[in-house]
């Protein structure tokens, strides 16, 4: 197929894919490794859209004994089949007739039985309206928008997937929301839902008004090490969360803690996390260095101690209001040596005694030797009920 010809199929398969968005099997660009767990039982099917820009395509995905795909074929009179035999004036008359007629699709006998309906948290892009741009992430842009929900106006925040990213960075884009979708607690931004129907994905989340904790503490510098303390409580607590569902964060930083209007934490940005307790990575590419952990540094490895690691290094942004990163003095190659090397931040002068030990102890060099992030917030609250 020649570039012009990609085009063609391009914008063809666009205008299909809009009507196709009143379809409720239909479930847009959403990656084929974010479909797998809505395909339970034989015959289960969706139909999305793969690709992005002039290579799009429409895809059934199935279960039949395992997971599997087939491509939606347009022929050159704008028709579709799946097999040269059976040509169809749009996708919905092919779908109701391998449905109706339980034809197979397959050879070995599989065939498009129960239609799997769009979950809730599926969008329309129609519904989101992207006001204030307000900073950019690693997969996207962060705008202040509102959301209509069944008559309701809702003021969010609205991640938009940049363009002319490719098909991995889409995938990581999604990842990163449906991990956020798992989540339920007062201390952990809320997914609203994801609008995949089309491009660009948008990510929708509650909004945090009260912007990053470091711009706060940035703009506060005369904070209360009482305020500090409720911060840093708040944030032991939603990682307490994190940690019982075995997601490692992986990017604990003031940076990525929002604030409500009543200025309650929120732990953010999951771009790098993952749902598992330890991993280790042959390579480390776009890392906080300066906020890692030894072992990660040496080793790759991430977990939850790693986590707990890092979570003191926090500690040091917020009782020194963030007026500098850590280890700002020194390059990232040097900051790497000195970690590895067992050194630490020196501890802020205001930093409370309590809060002293608990980043000594998040910092200890043996990872089992380090709290966990229930026995922190345990710390934190035992502490500030005496004051």
């Amino acid at each position: 197929m020649t570039e012009a010809e990609k085009s063609v199929n391009a914008t063809f398969i666009e205008a299909k894919a809009q009507v196709l968005n009143k379809a409720y099997w239909y479930h847009g660009l959403m990656p084929r490794d974010e479909i797998s767990d809505l395909l339970k039982h034989d015959g289960d099917f969706l139909v999305r859209r793969s690709e992005l820009g002039l290579n799009q395509k429409l895809v059934i995905s199935m279960r039949w004994s395992r997971v599997r795909h087939m491509f939606i074929k347009v022929t050159p009179e704008a028709r579709f089949n799946i097999t040269d035999l059976l040509n169809f004036e749009n996708v919905e008359r092919l779908i109701c007739f391998y449905m109706g007629s339980k034809a197979e699709i397959f050879r070995d006998g599989a065939k498009l039985m129960r239609p799997i309906k769009r979950p809730e948290w599926c969008l329309f892009h129609e519904n989101i309206k992207l006001n204030k741009k307000v900073g950019s992430g690693s997969f996207g842009d962060v705008y202040i928008g509102k959301l209509t929900d069944k008559d309701k106006k809702l003021d969010v925040a609205v991640k938009m997937l940049k363009g002319k990213l490719g098909k991995k960075e889409r995938s990581g884009f999604v990842k990163e929301a449906s991990l956020n979708r798992r989540f339920n607690h007062p201390n952990i931004v809320r997914l609203l839902g994801i609008a995949a129907q089309q491009d660009p994905i948008m990510v929708v989340l509650e909004l945090a008004s009260g912007g990053s904790l470091k711009g706060y503490l940035q703009k506060n510098p005369d904070a209360s090490v009482e305020r500090l303390n409720k911060f840093l409580l708040d944030a032991a607590k939603g990682l307490t969360y994190l940690s019982s569902l075995n997601v490692t964060h992986r990017d604990i930083a003031a940076r990525n803690c929002l604030l409500a209007e009543d200025l309650t934490v929120k732990i953010s940005d999951f771009g790098l996390s993952i749902a598992e307790a330890q991993v280790k990575e042959k390579k480390l590419s776009k890392v906080p260095t300066k906020w890692l952990a030894p072992e990660t540094l040496g080793q790759g490895v991430f977990s939850t101690k790693t986590d707990v690691y890092t979570y003191g290094v926090m500690m040091w942004e917020v009782y020194t209001y963030c007026k500098a990163d850590p280890y700002s003095k020194i390059t990232n190659l040097e900051a790497r040596q000195a970690i590895q090397a067992g050194k630490t931040l020196e501890i802020p002068t205001i930093t409370p005694l309590f809060a002293c030990k608990i980043m000594e102890d998040c910092w200890k060099k043996d990872p089992d030797a380090r709290p966990t992030f229930g026995q922190i917030a345990e710390r934190f609250e035992a502490a500030m009920k005496l004051n």
